[in-house]
């Protein structure tokens, strides 16, 4: 078999006749040189020959594929069909659409939340090592301490290095500065990573207490118009000037999935750069705050690596009981999630996933409905098929082809909604101070994700059909009788899809009313404070070059300019806003007892192990 009869059947179906013509004529001419008169000696060679049909067929078939063939036969055929109801298609395209949009947006987050690797090298041989607590039942963050102790007894790992999440910085330069967020990181942080540069290079050894940085490519892009010789210039962060050394890939930002770090400082460097209050004070989270990640060594198992992490922990909680007592360390490929976070990440994508599943099945009985009409409109083609041989198989095939090119067409309209609505996840902001990464994208898993779900809705859709039609009743068919209205039936198949898809569409309705009631329940909870009529903004001081004694004085100042405009009552500041989901806790505990002998009024407020200064009083 080849190729070559596929694209020029035509001519091949040429060449062919013309040598069988040849073979005619030049057996024609033998029986005439044996002295056959000539239409004897044609009526021979033909007899001889046999039907040059038949053996144009055979030839064809021996050299090419029939299913192929079949199947390219039966594809064009079920487009001109589709092509004569323009109207059909646009309905299905737009009901699977819809329905394939919700899923393939959820899974956009499962491919981002669980699926995708981070933009490094070899992200097999990469991992995150987490230390744990209370025999594995908590996960905590590596102490200075235990990290230092890990990087010089670990032998299963060619690089260990750590980052420190979170470090907020104001970026200058030609343009307004803006507020970003990074972290500080240890200088083989990116060699350990083998992370590609798009400009530059990470950090060296010797820069561990210099004042460079890496941007990142979206910075880059954003706020220094892709400057292409911006690697040896020094910009302003947060007041300070850092030379930038490098620029990242497009994609990186940063290890940890949900945070979107767009620089990266030295580890030393982030007192420089921090101006909170915790630092200045050097009150920093009990267990530490350094992230860790590890390359395994050429030949080592990942079951290897975590053989040798497991006596090195009993190892460190024996040097260090009180502290490090119960000392356990978890191994996951860089980029995952701890389990925890994963379990509760899969409860809620599980739950969005069977809602949208519904919404699908609701648009598949739909559909479903409609083709069952049009398949039983084709009973009497069916009928003649079948009494000119035709066999069950043959009838079915174009009916479910049909269905799943339709059920492809919704596909990509479904696909391109889901692109618009990407775009509108991008562009929204969680009510968080933290800079949570919510960009989703299309990659070749979303794809073939998206192409599967739309060949598996249009076989879901046409099978039921497909089976309908190429079973007619060939008496009553021929007579044109329809075989979804034979008489004496209490059930037929449209009845079914319609008793499925109102009762999928009262558990939709059903469940959609519980999650508004229990939203609406939410928004009406009482916070414990006035939320009415508060305006909130947020500035920040330290990070535009004012001084531990110079900002008060202006947030006083601004507190006094801010009481005097119209329809203001009053106004305060802090550092912290309640429920702004960021080092807030459940309680208010004056520590001001102990600090403050004289039983002076402090402004230090304990606020479940973070810190709440008050700024001004309402």
């Amino acid at each position: 078999m080849s190729w070559r009869f596929v694209p020029r059947r035509e001519d091949r179906d040429a060449e062919l006749r013309q040598e069988i013509a040849q073979h005619l004529e030049e057996e024609i001419a033998e029986n005439c040189a044996r002295g056959m008169p000539a239409e004897e000696a044609r009526r021979l060679a033909y007899v001889k020959f046999g039907s040059s049909r038949r053996v144009r067929e055979e030839i064809r078939r021996q050299n090419s594929w029939p299913m192929l063939e079949t199947g390219l036969r039966e594809l064009g055929y079920a487009l001109r069909r589709l092509a004569r109801s323009p109207s059909t298609v646009v309905v299905v395209a737009i009901s699977l659409g819809l329905g394939i949009a919700a899923n393939v947006l959820i899974f956009t987050a499962v491919n981002k939340l669980i699926l995708e690797e981070p933009p490094v090298g070899d992200p097999a041989t990469l991992l995150n090592l987490s230390p744990t607590y209370d025999h594995g039942q908590g996960y905590g963050k590596f102490t200075p301490q235990i990290y230092d102790d890990l990087v010089g007894q670990a032998k299963s790992f060619s690089g260990i290095a750590a980052y420190d999440l979170v470090l907020p910085g104001t970026i200058g330069g030609s343009r307004e500065p803006k507020r970003v967020w990074g972290e500080s990181v240890t200088v083989n942080y990116f060699e350990v990573a083998a992370l590609p540069f798009t400009l530059g290079r990470g950090f060296l050894r010797s820069e561990t207490r210099s004042p460079v940085v890496v941007l990142g490519n979206g910075l880059w892009r954003r706020h220094f118009n892709q400057d292409p010789g911006i690697v040896g210039k020094t910009v302003s962060l947060s007041g300070k000037m850092f030379t930038v050394v490098g620029v990242t890939k497009p994609g990186f930002r940063g290890i940890n999935r949900l945070f979107d770090a767009e620089f990266w400082v030295p580890q030393d460097e982030r007192r420089r750069l921090s101006g909170s209050a915790l630092d200045e004070m050097e009150m920093q989270p009990p267990g530490g705050q350094l992230d860790v990640i590890a390359r395994l060594q050429p030949g080592v198992t990942r079951k290897q690596a975590q053989t040798e992490l497991d006596v090195l922990a009993n190892r460190f909680a024996a040097a260090y009981p009180k502290e490090e007592h119960g000392l356990g360390f978890h191994v996951e490929q860089a980029g995952d999630l701890l389990p925890s976070q994963r379990a509760m990440f899969a409860r809620f994508l599980t739950a969005l996933t069977a809602v949208a599943l519904l919404v699908l099945s609701i648009a598949c009985s739909n559909i479903a409905n409609l083709l069952l009409v049009r398949a039983a409109a084709r009973h009497g083609e069916m009928a003649v098929r079948i009494a000119l041989g035709a066999t069950r198989l043959q009838l079915i095939r174009p009916l479910l082809l049909e269905s799943v090119l339709l059920a492809v067409g919704g596909g990509v309209f479904g696909v391109v909604l889901c692109l618009a609505g990407l775009g509108g996840l991008t562009a929204l902001h969680l009510p968080s101070p933290l800079p949570i990464d919510l960009t989703l994208n299309l990659d070749w898993r979303v794809l073939l994700y998206a192409f599967l779900l739309s060949v598996g809705a249009g076989f879901l859709c046409g099978v039921g059909p497909a089976f309908v039609a190429a079973r007619p009743v060939l008496p009553s068919s021929l007579k044109g009788e329809k075989a979804l209205d034979r008489r004496g039936r209490r059930w037929s198949a449209r009845s079914v899809l319609v008793v499925v898809q109102i009762s999928m569409c009262v558990v939709l309705l059903s469940t959609t009313g519980l999650f508004l009631r229990s939203m609406v329940k939410s928004s009406e909870a009482d916070p414990g404070f006035q939320t009415r009529g508060v305006l909130m903004l947020s500035i920040d001081p330290a990070h535009n070059g004012y001084t531990a004694e110079q900002t008060p004085l202006l947030l006083r100042r601004l507190q006094g300019r801010v009481v005097k405009l119209p329809g203001v009552l009053s106004a305060a500041w802090t550092d912290k806003a309640p429920a702004s989901l960021y080092g807030q806790g459940a309680e208010f505990h004056e520590t001001g007892s102990k600090a403050n002998p004289e039983n002076e009024p402090s402004e230090i407020y304990d606020v479940g192990g973070g810190y709440f200064r008050t700024m001004g009083i309402t």
